[in-house]
């Protein structure tokens, strides 16, 4: 099994229909440094993503939560689980998940 993830924007108001959304990429393992005394970070080492071939990603990685940073709107804090073992947050520009957004194609007309 492999997951993805993917960033999508709705309207803001009913219907709140997708109005763009991105392709499917996925998010890193941990650092050496963050081994902190989880036993499982060793294990989501060695679980890559397998289709055709190996790719440098968690076998399986869940978005739990995603805000603007307080002190710098410029940017976004997303938190995520590795392997459904190893709970991890990264800081990334706005900037950088917008221009991974397009337009659906059923909207594009």
């Amino acid at each position: 099994m492999t997951y993805f993830s993917s960033f999508y924007a709705m309207e803001p108001m009913t219907p709140y229909r997708v109005v763009a959304r991105s392709g499917r990429f996925c998010f890193g393992f941990p650092y050496s440094n963050e081994r902190g005394g989880n036993p499982y970070i060793n294990m989501t080492l060695e679980d890559r993503m397998e289709m055709d071939r190996t790719f440098d990603c968690p076998s399986i990685h869940f978005v739990g939560g995603m805000i603007e940073k307080a002190n710098d709107p410029a940017k976004l804090i997303i938190a995520y689980g590795v392997n459904d073992c190893v709970p991890r947050v990264v800081v990334v520009e706005k900037e950088h998940v917008l221009r991974m957004l397009f337009a659906p194609d059923d909207l594009e007309h």
